[in-house]
């Protein structure tokens, strides 16, 4: 809730104390994704490093369409972009980002196979 003085706004003490919760509040889940991902970070092949732990190949690929990614992702442009961010600051290469299905031969295609390439 914003007050007013003379026709201008500003937010109230409540709106700086809500706003610094939110923030602190993302932080703190970033930083336990950020912790949980340090942990299980597949690292097996050179060129393949992955979090979870990611399947032993051969691997089966399925691109999941634009419609079912936003199906999945709500916003996915900007969690796209915030996924950027991520590996630019871990200095990991990217071309493209994209979300595929990857599941080994015989098994039924479920969520937990989404995977983000890039």
């Amino acid at each position: 809730m914003e007050s007013s003085i003379n026709g201008s706004s500003f937010p109230t003490q409540q709106d700086i104390q809500k706003d610094a919760y939110e923030k602190n509040t993302l932080d703190n889940q970033e930083d336990k994704i950020s912790s949980e991902m340090a942990t299980s970070i597949a690292t097996r092949i050179k060129y393949r490093t992955g979090s979870p732990i990611l399947p032993v190949l051969p691997v089966e690929t399925i691109d999941m369409s634009l419609r079912n990614v936003n199906n999945k992702f709500p916003d996915w442009e900007t969690h796209r972009e915030r996924i950027g961010e991520i590996l630019d600051q871990n200095g990991i290469t990217r071309i493209n980002t994209v979300m595929q299905y990857r599941f080994h031969a015989g098994s039924e295609l479920h969520d937990d196979y989404i995977t983000i390439v890039t």
